[in-house]
């Protein structure tokens, strides 16, 4: 039997079908979560996008019967967590689709609490949506998901109901985050002969 391990003279083995060590382009690398790009940029590995969106529906799932409140308060650590992790990345268009998406379920969540059309368009008259908007939509037969990105959703539950209700934002952690980070200090730098 031979053996598909290749030994290099002070190299480490390698398996025979892995062939070279940088056999992907240059974006299709990824490394702890980052994604690095042909100009040295660092982004977000898409993988590390859908893994997160993935947690966040667990905490958010439309049929749990815990309070909004509640709700936003496991999300909160998750979203600081997250963000200081990848504070090193070019992050800020995913992060800001991220608090679309977050936001957008959050209003889905709130919307199915309500339960009964009746409760729907109280809620929504409630929060300043037009009496008829607000029946019109609540009788209109659509899905939570497509409910929750009306203009009458956003009317009733805007970004600043969201923070009043203590919602952390990816971006404006984000952007705290930038703002602070003081620049490395790399030190003397020696040349390599």
């Amino acid at each position: 039997m031979t053996s598909s391990w290749l030994v290099w003279p002070g190299a480490l083995a390698t398996n025979a079908c892995c062939g070279s060590f940088a056999a992907a382009p240059v974006e299709d690398r990824k490394f702890l979560g980052y994604r690095l790009h042909a100009d040295g940029r660092l982004t977000i590995a898409p993988k590390s996008l859908d893994r997160l969106k993935d947690r966040l529906r667990k905490i958010i799932r439309r049929n749990r019967s815990v309070p909004l409140a509640r709700m936003i308060e496991e999300v909160n650590p998750l979203i600081a967590g997250w963000v200081n992790y990848f504070r090193f990345a070019d992050a800020s268009a995913s992060l800001r689709s991220l608090d679309q998406w977050l936001r957008r379920k959050l209003r889905c969540v709130r919307l199915k609490h309500c339960k009964l059309p009746r409760t729907i368009a109280a809620f929504l008259w409630k929060r300043g949506v037009h009496e008829g908007d607000a029946c019109r939509l609540a009788t209109s037969g659509k899905g939570w998901w497509r409910l929750a990105c009306t203009p009458q959703a956003h009317k009733a539950m805007p970004i600043q109901w969201f923070r009043e209700l203590g919602l952390h934002s990816f971006v404006d952690h984000f952007d705290r985050g930038q703002r602070d980070r003081k620049p490395p200090r790399y030190g003397t730098v020696c040349q390599v002969v």
